[in-house]
């Protein structure tokens, strides 16, 4: 059981040893992300991002990274059929073949072979700025060992879904990884994010993702979070938006013992446009899933949306922060922001916390967000034509959910997304 930290815990953790074979600016970095991370510790309820959890993963944190791929993990039920597969098993990049027209590779192969296209990209992810705000992110960019490079060039329209799954099958690993996403200009880009375990023992992941969309790119981004109920997932989404370029992201969570998730969507080129969908259901008892959003509005006629949704079960704890924020100097804004949750028990809890910060007049904005239980007259409606009342249930958070999974354009991805929540739907019980 992960017990709370009450008072800010001092990091003892093992400095982490510097990466072979790259450049000495890289080590530097990551160097420095090290010594904020010592400067400001690991969060605790004192700080108000997260003061809703009661967490102290400084023991999980001490766990050892895999030193091998298991032999027996050699192909995933979640791989999306039909799609250029990458894949990280236990930390270890997996390559397959990939079109000509792009560059899939580890962050380590890119940092010897791409070092002129990463470098100006890395340096900007792995600002250490943020270190207090984002301290596990921060960890992040100190210690990972490797990660997925993924460039789009310019007019590049990719046929098929790139799928990035990292699986982990071996208990009490630890995994941090850190991801570099390029679209170029007028680019396009379906890609999907699974994080998957195989076995029923405490697993870490915290892994960092940095998208770049430049000048009139875009991209359908997908997550898919799918662990064990006794693994801690640890994410940071970084994703920055240039000129024209418009982003879809999906997150879906229905997995681990605690999930964190940190989205920064960040405007900065004028005409920018940006959609983030949600929907987290947890089943297993003790689960927490804590979804914390960002939409920066940085520049003028720019255009967002948060929708999310979620379902907690039994005892099951949940937190949703969107935030908005408007920049001074700017004109013609439009954003809002969305989140209706359903406890299917008096013992679940969950908290929403909408934030608009808004420092401009040219702007529409609304939000709004809702807790709630299901309908007894629906369930009685439904039940008084014939249904039972598992399938009553059913059928009210199928519906429920569909508001969600009906914005997904691309029906392979849909698919594969109701599958796994489906499977899990199927399987839970109010």
């Amino acid at each position: 059981m992960i017990k709370a930290a009450t008072v800010l815990p001092q990091p003892s953790l093992l400095a982490p040893l510097p990466l072979k074979d790259v450049p000495l600016w890289m080590n530097q970095k990551r160097d420095a992300h090290w010594q904020a991370f010592l400067q400001h510790g690991l969060p605790t309820r004192q700080d108000e991002r997260w003061k809703y959890v009661d967490l102290n993963i400084r023991e999980a944190l001490q766990l050892a990274s895999a030193k091998s791929i298991h032999p027996a993990i050699q192909k995933s039920d979640a791989v999306l059929d039909d799609s250029i597969n990458v894949s990280f098993v236990n930390g270890y990049f997996q390559p397959l073949p990939a079109p000509d027209s792009i560059i899939v590779c580890s962050i380590r192969e890119a940092l010897q072979n791409h070092e002129i296209l990463i470098k100006p990209y890395l340096e900007k992810t792995l600002d250490a700025k943020d270190a207090k705000r984002f301290p596990l992110a921060n960890l992040n960019a100190a210690s990972f060992e490797d990660g997925l490079f993924l460039y789009i060039p310019a007019n590049c329209k990719v046929a098929l879904p790139i799928q990035l799954l990292s699986s982990v099958c071996l208990a009490e690993t630890k995994i941090a990884l850190h991801h570099l996403i390029v679209v170029d200009k007028n680019a396009h880009l379906e890609f999907l994010e699974t994080y998957h375990s195989s076995i029923e023992s405490l697993t870490v992941q915290n892994n960092a993702t940095h998208i770049y969309l430049e000048e009139g790119s875009t991209i359908n981004y997908y997550k898919l979070q799918h662990e064990n109920a006794a693994a801690i997932h640890i994410a940071y989404t970084y994703i920055h938006q240039s000129k024209a370029s418009m982003c879809s992201y999906y997150n879906f969570t229905n997995g681990a013992h605690f999930s964190r998730d940190d989205v920064v969507i960040d405007l900065q080129g004028e005409g920018a446009l940006a959609k983030a969908f949600g929907f987290y259901q947890l089943h297993h008892p003790d689960q927490y899933v804590d979804q914390h959003l960002e939409i920066l509005h940085h520049a003028s006629h720019t255009q967002s949306s948060m929708f999310y949704k979620g379902v907690l079960y039994a005892q099951n704890r949940g937190v949703f922060n969107g935030r908005l924020l408007i920049a001074k100097d700017i004109k013609k804004i439009k954003a809002e922001q969305t989140n209706h949750n359903l406890l299917l028990n008096n013992r679940a809890e969950m908290n929403s916390k909408p934030e608009l910060e808004i420092y401009a007049d040219d702007v529409q904005c609304n939000h709004g967000a809702t807790i709630g239980e299901l309908d007894e007259a629906a369930i009685f409606y439904l039940r008084a034509r014939g249904l039972s009342k598992d399938a009553a249930i059913h059928t009210l958070l199928k519906g429920f959910s569909e508001e969600v999974f009906n914005t997904i354009e691309n029906i392979l991805v849909k698919t594969y997304l109701k599958k796994w929540c489906q499977n899990e739907n199927d399987s839970s019980e109010a």
